[in-house]
């Protein structure tokens, strides 16, 4: 637990630029949550970084064992409300208990499908699940892929 911890620290203090927020003070900050993937096992932890500042948001996705860290995908990140997200795309499916209301973070595109199309996925703050639409059926339908653990949020 202490390595981790230690870890975490090294990560917040060293690898994470600041950026500024809008806001009626002007003062220089950036607000991080970190969300550890619960179900992956063995030597690898995997985590989901999003980062919010005055450039907008973004995620990171990393993969750290006790040799390093390496992140294995990063991009652009949108909170959203799942009303919104149906209002682009009406067809929209999120298999799991979500509202219109329901705030998510889009996160994408993180790969390629197979077909060719991109995949994106979403993150449910306030469930800690992260859905994505890389199943065969739909582009428009989102299907959990793991249950995360918020680790920190700043």
């Amino acid at each position: 637990m202490f390595f981790l911890i230690m870890a975490l620290s090294y990560i917040f203090l060293y690898t994470w630029p600041s950026c500024s927020s809008n806001n009626s003070s002007n003062s220089s900050s950036s607000v991080v949550y970190v969300y550890k993937d619960v179900d992956a096992s063995g030597f690898v932890d995997l985590y989901w970084i999003i980062s919010a500042g005055n450039d907008g948001m973004k995620f990171e996705y990393i993969a750290k064992d006790g040799k390093g860290e390496k992140t294995l995908k990063s991009g652009k990140c949108m909170e959203l409300t799942f009303e919104d997200l149906k209002k682009d795309v009406p067809n929209a499916v999120i298999r799991g208990a979500v509202q219109m209301q329901t705030k998510i973070w889009l996160l994408g595109p993180i790969e390629e499908h197979y077909s060719g199309r991109d995949v994106y996925g979403i993150l449910v703050p306030s469930t800690a699940r992260l859905y994505m639409n890389d199943g065969a059926i739909s582009k428009d339908e989102f299907i959990e892929v793991c249950k995360l653990e918020l680790q920190k949020s700043s």
